[in-house]
């Protein structure tokens, strides 16, 4: 799950709302990352900009989780991309934890606090909050038996030749 969450390569194969999802570079200090990414908006809608700092806490052995933190950040060598509004993230992350072995079984707790900025409609906003999570939630899920098929056939193969995820 985290891999599938993370690795920006990957996730935009299965997470359809971000036009562009790209590390801007690395800050060793921090043990952190900048990262730069583009929400998909409707028509009539300026796209989406973020430019965040992005922090992970990778496999805690005796928790047996792993976290990431994203949060905003504003530098003038990182200006906003043209026809977008930049957003405001206060706080957004996961905490993906395993809790049991035998069958894999994992929690994924997902927080996000973010002001889109600019002019959106109310009934959108309102229809966007209702079905986003649901949507990504069954989008995550997708993605993930696509990773473990492709990526980890020896570790899951049962998965193999599986073709319709609703069998699961």
């Amino acid at each position: 799950i985290y891999e599938a969450i993370y690795e920006s390569d990957f996730r935009r194969q299965w997470d359809k709302m971000w036009l562009v999802m790209e590390t801007c570079r690395q800050e060793p200090e921090l043990d952190a990352e900048l990262i730069r990414c583009i929400i998909k908006a409707p028509i009539g809608v300026s796209n989406r900009e973020f430019l965040q700092r992005r922090r992970m806490l990778i496999n805690e052995p005796e928790e047996r989780m792993s976290m990431i933190h994203m949060e905003s950040i504003e530098l003038p060598e990182y200006p906003t991309a043209r026809r977008c509004v930049r957003a405001h993230t206060f706080i957004s992350g996961y905490v993906i934890r395993q809790v049991s072995d035998n069958p894999i079984k994992t929690t994924v707790t997902i927080i996000s606090q973010l002001d889109l900025k600019g002019l959106l409609p109310k009934t959108l906003v309102n229809m966007a909050s209702a079905k986003a999570p649901a949507d990504w939630t069954k989008a995550l899920v997708k993605g993930c038996f696509k990773l473990m098929k492709e990526k980890y056939p020896e570790r899951f193969p049962h998965l193999v030749g599986v073709k319709n995820l609703k069998a699961w």
